[in-house]
């Protein structure tokens, strides 16, 4: 089966004209892109969480993705081991073990991200 996706990971995005940010993940639906810095949205954004991260930074960060035009954000916490889905519509904790997309379809399950 073909996706035609490209993975990326921690590339430097310019998600308006005066803001920059450096997801963990970035997930392109189509052509694979040749820019230095991308100023496409995205199909898909990982955000793997920190410690450190506070949850109104990562707001702010998932509202830039979907602002710019991104389909999906999943930030994923591997302390507690759980995942959110984000879209422009609905936020929902991964609660059935599996990040997914739609178009095209992409199932991830969250118990193999995390090491042992």
């Amino acid at each position: 089966m073909l996706w035609n996706i490209f993975v990326i990971q921690e590339q430097r995005v310019q998600v308006s004209p005066s803001r920059f940010r450096v997801p963990d993940i970035w997930v392109v639906a189509g052509p694979e892109p040749d820019e230095q810095v991308f100023t496409e949205p995205p199909f898909l954004c990982v955000e793997v969480l920190s410690p450190e991260d506070r949850v109104s930074r990562m707001q702010e960060k998932i509202g830039d993705y979907l602002s710019f035009g991104g389909s999906y954000v999943w930030p994923i916490d591997p302390l507690t081991r759980k995942a959110w889905v984000y879209t422009s519509e609905s936020i929902h904790e991964v609660r059935d073990g599996w990040l997914r997309t739609e178009s095209p379809d992409i199932a991830v399950p969250l118990d193999e991200l995390f090491l042992e």
